[in-house]
């Protein structure tokens, strides 16, 4: 009989012990974080620009992602500086960040590394962008143009921080002055952390031309290729149209009536149009569409 109870009790302890390490595993907590450059190893890509697949076993949590290597030496050095080899952004697009307020995620086959610092892009056309003019966007992850977010929310002060005070949060960088308010920002991050915005003074379509056009062209993102958005969403980046250099037509409401092909937008597809002319300015014409298809 004590022997019975000698076992059970040990069983008890046992199973006990089990239920109660299990969920505080570290392997669990990262599993659960979303993958960063498609599991591809950013070590790699910052290095040689290859894509090359990492694995679980090889996993590195940073800022809120989970990266991917496909060995130990590649995982090591990422997670002995981080900060170099994470994208800008944690691999969302600068270029659609600065010019209309958004963050798609940008693709390794798009990716560029510029002054030390690796960028992806939603497509060819986007990444085009950013080398015709790379100073403008390379540095848009810069929270409050480097200057403290503490002084400012507190006091209201405009005091610049260094690169040595630099904290990464949400893929964007914020610098301070000093150590104390560096910790402090780590404490609570969202209490200072930027908010985005996005301009929606866009002018409203005007009702005098209705003609009817019927085009073909290319797909593009509107505001991050071109920076003109719709009229009637201007909160959306919006669907082009590309006939030609100076022939570029934006699509009324292709977010809401034709959602996979403005998902698809960055990938260049060739798409027939028939709809009515809101208004036109330059090259720039927007379009209400009575019908989207794919053309052949």
């Amino acid at each position: 009989m004590k022997r019975f109870s000698l076992t059970y009790g040990m069983l008890t302890l046992f199973f006990a012990t089990l239920v109660s390490v299990a969920p505080l595993s570290a392997e669990n907590k990262e599993v659960s974080l979303p993958v960063a450059l498609e599991g591809n190893c950013a070590v790699c890509l910052f290095n040689g620009g290859a894509a090359v697949k990492g694995s679980e076993k090889f996993a590195v949590e940073y800022d809120g992602l989970r990266y991917l290597f496909p060995d130990t030496s590649t995982k090591n050095k990422f997670a002995e500086n981080p900060e170099r080899f994470a994208p800008v952004l944690n691999g969302d697009c600068t270029v659609c960040y600065k010019n209309g307020g958004h963050r798609p995620a940008g693709k390794v086959e798009h990716s560029l590394v510029h002054n030390n610092r690796l960028f992806l892009f939603p497509s060819e056309g986007v990444l085009k962008a950013f080398k015709e003019n790379p100073e403008e966007f390379e540095n848009v992850d810069l929270a409050y143009n480097g200057n403290c977010a503490i002084c400012l929310k507190e006091g209201g002060a405009e005091n610049p921080g260094t690169a040595e005070f630099t904290a990464r949060y949400k893929g964007m960088r914020y610098q301070f002055p000093n150590t104390a308010l560096l910790e402090k920002f780590k404490e609570n991050p969202a209490q200072y952390a930027v908010v985005d915005e996005t301009d929606t003074e866009t002018e409203k379509p005007s009702n005098k031309s209705a003609k009817t056009v019927s085009i073909k062209g290319r797909s593009a993102c509107a505001g991050c290729e071109f920076r003109v958005r719709p009229t009637l969403n201007p909160e959306e980046l919006g669907l082009a149209v590309v006939v030609s250099d100076t022939e570029i037509y934006i699509i009324e409401n292709a977010h809401k009536e034709y959602t996979q092909i403005y998902d698809d937008r960055f990938d260049s597809i060739k798409l027939a149009v028939k709809g009515k002319v809101l208004k036109k300015e330059g090259r720039y014409t927007w379009v209400k569409p009575e019908k989207i298809t794919v053309a052949q």
